[in-house]
């Protein structure tokens, strides 16, 4: 079994605006055309059995219509979804309760487009209250070409926000920070956080992720793709190339994901 625990896409009708202006943004291709439909034909020709699709608001006036996506495209097909809480917006706790009580299992919160750095103690009540909720929070970690002269969640951030709230479940993805993986190894491993794996194939060494993969500990890491910016294959060949044990590599294709969620996927 495999889950993909980092998949983007978007409404038919903005998927060729929005792949478009993160193409240029990013200056890579994408793998599909940003769909359900697409996203869905791509995550069968990969092997993949469930996706939990991220979503992000970028804008406080975006994350109503954002969720409302969410919550309908939720439980269709392969997807779960993450629905997003925009920290400028002034009703963000209250949204975070409402995706709560609607089903959803967590928040994606991505720094670099949202404007803070990880760490800032504005986001102590948001945090706080995605705590008492029991909802997980995925950050993007890392470099990301919106903002390739700040980065706004470092793996040292990152270890204080779980140091900080020892109860939230945090996902950092990326292997814990996109081409940050030196801090990673130095202030993020043996942290109680998951990492998940998307986006690296190609660019994290499989020397490297294979040190993490064993000093962090499988069981808390997941498998993730990026898609469409990385093809699930090609993230999934990445991970059988670091030669990890047949216990790691169920942990990772699906294991983790099935504790996290709370669920039990059988196909």
């Amino acid at each position: 079994m495999l889950i993909d625990f980092h998949t983007h896409l978007f409404p038919d009708k903005l998927a060729p605006r929005a792949l478009g202006a993160l193409s240029e943004t990013s200056g890579i291709a994408p793998v599909t055309d940003g769909t359900a439909a697409g996203t869905e034909a791509v995550l069968r020709e990969s092997g993949v059995d469930r996706a939990v699709v991220m979503h992000v608001a970028t804008n406080p006036r975006q994350m109503a219509n954002v969720n409302r996506f969410a919550l309908e495209l939720h439980g269709q097909g392969p997807f779960i979804c993450f629905g997003s809480v925009h920290p400028d917006a002034p009703d963000a706790l209250d949204e975070a309760a409402r995706l709560k009580a609607a089903g959803l299992p967590g928040v994606k919160l991505h720094p670099d487009y949202q404007g803070f750095d990880a760490d800032e103690r504005r986001l102590w009540p948001l945090y706080d209250t995605l705590c008492q909720l029991g909802l997980t929070v995925c950050f993007h970690a890392g470099l990301d070409p919106f903002s390739p002269e700040h980065i706004h969640a470092t793996p040292r951030m990152l270890a204080s926000v779980a140091r900080e709230f020892p109860k939230l479940r945090i996902i950092c993805a990326h292997f814990g920070g996109f081409r940050c993986w030196d801090a990673v190894e130095e202030d993020l491993v043996g942290k109680d956080v998951f990492l998940d794996t998307s986006f690296c194939g190609g660019t994290l060494s499989p020397e490297q992720a294979g040190r993490i993969v064993s000093r962090h500990g499988a069981e808390r890491i997941l498998f993730g793709s990026d898609c469409p910016w990385q093809s699930p294959a090609v993230s999934h060949d990445f991970l059988l190339s670091l030669g990890l044990s047949d216990r790691e590599l169920e942990c990772i294709e699906s294991g983790s994901a099935q504790r996290l969620l709370g669920i039990n996927c059988k196909f």
